[in-house]
C-alpha cells in the first residue's frame, strides 16, 4: 500500500489513469499477486482506486474518497471533543471570512449564501413553534453546514459531515439544556451582522455562540466522546 501510495503521490499515476495490472505490480514490488490484490481492495474501499471489470484499476479523484475513512480517522485517533469543536470553528470562521470577501467580489453569490442562512433561521423558528426537537437539530446543523459550504472546500464539507456524527449526542444535550429562544437569537444575530456587512461583529457573535456551546458540553462529554459519540 505504501508503494502504491508513493507512485500516486509522486505523479507516476494521476487521476483517471489506469495503474499496472496485478502481475506487473507484483513484479515491480517483489511480492505475491494475492498481496497486491488485497492492497487494491483496501484502496477501492477507501475510494482511492476503482477497479472496473475488463478495463483495469484507475486512480479516482478526491470526490470519491470515502467519508468512512474520515470517520474512522477521527474515531481511532481518540480526539477529545474540545479538539473537534476547535476544528469545526476553524472551518466555519473561514466560511464567514470568505462570505465577506464575496460581498465585495461576487455579490450575487454572497446574497445566495445569506438567503440560505436566513432560511435555516426561519426553519429554527418554525421548529420552536412546532416543538420539534428533530427539526430544531436539523436546522442548527444545516445552518452551520451552510457556513462550511461557503469555504468552497469539498474536504471541509466532507469532514463536517463526519464531525456531525461524533457531535450528535453533544448537540442534543445542548438543545435540551438551552432556552430555544436563545438558540434562535444567537443564530439570528449572526445573520443580522452579516446582512449589515459587519464582519467583525459577525465573527464576534459566532465566537460567543460557539463559546457558550463549548463551555456547556465539553466537561460533560470529553470523558465519553470515544464511547458514545
Amino acid at each position: 500500500m505504501d508503494k502504491i501510495k508513493q507512485l500516486i503521490a509522486n505523479g507516476k499515476f494521476t487521476v483517471n489513469e489506469r495503474i499496472p495490472k496485478e502481475a506487473e505490480l507484483s513484479q515491480m514490488f517483489g511480492t505475491g499477486r494475492s498481496t497486491i490484490r488485497e492492497a487494491i481492495k483496501i484502496f477501492n474501499y477507501l475510494g482511492v482506486l476503482e477497479s472496473i471489470p475488463s478495463k483495469g484499476t484507475f486512480v479516482c479523484d478526491r470526490s470519491r474518497i470515502s467519508s468512512e475513512a474520515l470517520a474512522w480517522s477521527v474515531l481511532l485517533g481518540h480526539d477529545e471533543l474540545d479538539d473537534l469543536l476547535e476544528l469545526r470553528e476553524i472551518m466555519e470562521q473561514r466560511g464567514l471570512q470568505r462570505l465577506f470577501e464575496l460581498l465585495s467580489d461576487n455579490r450575487e453569490l454572497a446574497d445566495a449564501y445569506i438567503s440560505k442562512l436566513e432560511a435555516h433561521v426561519e426553519n429554527l423558528r418554525q421548529a420552536i413553534r412546532d416543538s420539534s426537537e428533530g427539526d430544531l437539530l436539523n436546522a442548527t446543523f444545516g445552518f452551520h453546514k451552510s457556513i462550511v459550504e461557503i469555504t468552497d472546500n469539498a474536504l471541509f464539507v466532507s469532514f463536517y459531515e463526519t464531525l456531525r456524527s461524533f457531535m450528535f449526542n453533544a448537540a442534543i444535550y445542548n438543545l435540551r439544556t438551552t432556552e430555544h429562544s436563545q438558540i434562535l437569537e444567537e443564530h439570528a444575530q449572526i445573520v443580522a451582522a452579516i446582512k449589515n456587512e459587519n464582519g467583525e461583529e459577525a465573527l464576534s457573535k459566532y465566537k460567543d455562540h460557539m463559546d457558550s456551546i463549548s463551555r456547556k458540553i465539553s466537561t460533560k462529554f470529553n470523558k465519553l466522546v470515544n464511547i458514545k459519540l
